[in-house]
């Protein structure tokens, strides 16, 4: 059985070592789909912050959600500005939408392949644990 592809970068030719993510309208929409409580949230922070403490980073809020829900709409290194953030103005009723394109991250001052390498494996963290997320889910009301 072959897996979808979640996330794949682009761009990774740009000057410094600036680049950009594409990740599959699906994905993001189960993730939007997803809500989870605070301490949830709280505890996922947790995780992507030790994560990128093994690279060196370690800004206080590592991920930005949408809202309640497990989507990420930025992930951040550290308090310079350097960051991958959904493009524009995150708009979630477009993924409710029948649009097949995948939804833009693009990364801001990335200087070195240290730090691109560190938000590539944010994201990677968040598609590779997303059923784990999803388990987190609160009950029905």
């Amino acid at each position: 059985m072959t897996e979808r592809i979640v996330w794949q970068p682009f761009a990774l030719y740009q000057p410094g070592s600036d680049f950009g993510i594409y990740i599959d309208r699906n994905f993001a929409r189960e993730m939007l789909e997803t809500k989870l409580s605070l301490e949830d949230r709280i505890r996922v922070k947790q995780l992507l912050l030790e994560v990128s403490e093994r690279f060196g980073f370690n800004h206080p809020e590592p991920v930005d959600f949408h809202e309640d829900t497990a989507f990420i709409k930025g992930f951040y290194l550290c308090s310079g500005g350097v960051w991958l953030t959904a493009d524009g103005l995150f708009d979630p009723l477009s993924l409710k939408e029948n649009i097949r394109e995948p939804v833009k991250y693009s990364s801001h001052n990335v200087n070195n392949s240290k730090q691109a390498y560190a938000l590539m494996a944010l994201i990677d963290w968040w598609a590779e644990y997303a059923d784990t997320i999803k388990s987190l889910t609160l009950p029905a009301v």
